[in-house]
């Protein structure tokens, strides 16, 4: 059965596993197949929600994703690992955006990632077949080769698996680099109408997801004015892309692309 004859549960539902086949513990991460590997063919995202919310605190206020290097920002960084997906950037109005990308905010304004997901999945309204990728402005390491192996990674996965997230060598999920099942991210959006002030990990609590090994680099984000000098200056690191030590807890409640992000699925405070 190809991925998109999948049955797809009704929001809210998980399915039922085949016989024989083990229940996960909700919030917990699947085994990944395989380190996964992008076929070929192309595998990307259909539809994508960008947080690009602006103003690093740790780097005096500045507007994190119109940080440039090599004449790309990191938003042009973060657009390109999802070319071809419809696209959502979630943040202050950008000048610029290629045709078909649309700009959303959050009401309020700040209100933090877990509610410009739910603004992002909200505007985009996909369909619950769809695979949607989630990612935040401020990875300088990501591609369209690592969202292409998180793609392939949740279309090969059991039933079971909602979602699929990028893992770097701390094993950690990073859940503001990943990939859901619409039907799924739309379940766990629609639980609030508010997410204002609440986690990423509360957001998506519950929901089973296979963890795929990237390198380091490609979970790495800029907090820091040490991780910004890193960017800019590859070459005196050992990673390409690395931006240092910024693949901390990123699931608390600061604004998107403010140092608020990815952390174990599930995990309680």
């Amino acid at each position: 059965m190809s991925p998109r004859e999948r049955p797809v549960p009704a929001p809210g539902k998980r399915p039922v596993p085949a016989p024989g086949r083990p229940q996960p513990v909700p919030g917990t991460a699947l085994p990944a197949p395989q380190a996964a590997r992008a076929p070929a063919g192309q595998q990307r995202p259909d539809a994508a929600v960008v947080l690009a919310g602006g103003a690093g605190r740790r780097l005096g206020g500045v507007d994190k994703p119109a940080l440039r290097h090599a004449d790309r920002s990191l938003l042009d960084v973060a657009l390109a690992a999802v070319a071809g997906a419809r696209v959502v950037v979630v943040g202050p109005e950008r000048a610029g955006l290629a045709p078909g990308v649309r700009s959303v905010r959050e009401q309020p304004p700040g209100g933090g990632p877990a509610a410009g997901i739910a603004a992002g999945v909200r505007a985009l309204a996909p369909g619950p077949e769809a695979v949607v990728a989630v990612l935040a402005a401020d990875q300088p390491g990501v591609s369209a080769g690592v969202v292409a192996a998180l793609v392939a990674a949740l279309r090969s996965a059991a039933p079971a698996a909602a979602g699929a997230r990028a893992a770097g060598p701390d094993g950690r999920g990073q859940q503001l680099l990943s990939v859901w099942r619409a039907g799924d991210l739309a379940a766990a959006v629609g639980r609030r109408v508010d997410w204002t002030g609440r986690s990423v990990r509360e957001l998506l609590a519950g929901l089973p997801a296979v963890d795929v090994p990237v390198p380091a680099g490609a979970v790495a984000d800029i907090d820091t004015p040490d991780d910004l000098e890193r960017w800019r200056r590859p070459a005196a690191d050992s990673t390409p892309g690395a931006a240092g030590a910024g693949t901390a807890d990123r699931s608390g409640t600061d604004a998107a692309g403010d140092g608020a992000g990815p952390g174990p699925l599930g995990a309680g405070p």
